[in-house]
């Protein structure tokens, strides 16, 4: 019985682990506004919409708002069509899964840190936050090198993964107007902030595993 505890709350903490990882690396850019901000030259948003920088920056944030907050839909001055809607339904639900998973794995790695600390969890030869950070590099090493393979194909992989039997996302440009403020080369550098971010933490979380067990280890809290 022991030995299946302790097996147990291996292989949850390495999963807690990989998905507080992930989660929080997807959370980054849905929270950092300001990096949509600060693309809205670079992209030529204001020259491809015909629209003010002030309403872009507007109908975002409303946009946001509802996929963030719950706020009531809104794409400010630029027109979306129901379908279109229903994509932005969709992603508020993953927004919000994104967020609890984010929660739940946080309590559970501090739930095993606890454990860990007091001793009533013996070491483990290979720290399950190790493994944990380590499968956390998995999906983001194969959506880089699909992207550099090729972007068009890793966007449209991507979204068939999320939202399977959907083409919601594919929008009309004559009656969503709103695809014009979001560009794909923006949803592809926040891919690439949350391989960055990913892969940080995942140094940090392995880095941090391997300490924490030697320095348990040599005050005699191994099992």
């Amino acid at each position: 019985m022991k030995k299946f505890l302790r097996a147990a709350v291996f292989a949850l903490a390495s999963l807690a682990t990989a998905v507080f990882i992930l989660s929080f690396s997807i959370e980054a850019p849905i929270r950092a506004r300001s990096f949509y901000y600060g693309g809205i030259d670079r992209y030529g948003l204001v020259e491809k919409s015909g629209e003010s920088r002030e309403n872009i920056v507007a109908a975002y944030d409303e946009l946001m708002d509802f996929l963030t907050k719950g706020s009531p839909f809104g794409t400010g001055v630029f027109t979306c069509s129901d379908v279109a809607r229903s994509h932005f339904e969709d992603c508020a639900a993953l927004f919000t899964v994104d967020l609890a998973a984010l929660i739940i794995s946080a309590v559970l790695l501090i739930g095993y840190a606890v454990l860990r600390v007091t001793g009533k969890v013996g070491a483990f030869k290979l720290s399950p936050v190790i493994i944990g950070a380590a499968l956390a590099l998995i999906p983001i090493v194969f959506f880089g090198v699909f992207l550099l393979i090729d972007e068009t194909a890793a966007y449209h992989f991507f979204h068939y993964l999320l939202f399977p039997g959907k083409l919601n996302w594919l929008f009309d440009y004559v009656n969503d107007s709103v695809i014009f403020i979001l560009p794909t080369q923006y949803f592809i550098e926040c891919g690439i902030m949350i391989g960055v971010i990913d892969a940080a933490l995942s140094a940090v979380f392995i880095a941090a595993g391997t300490v924490f067990t030697v320095k348990m280890r040599k005050n005699g809290k191994n099992a």
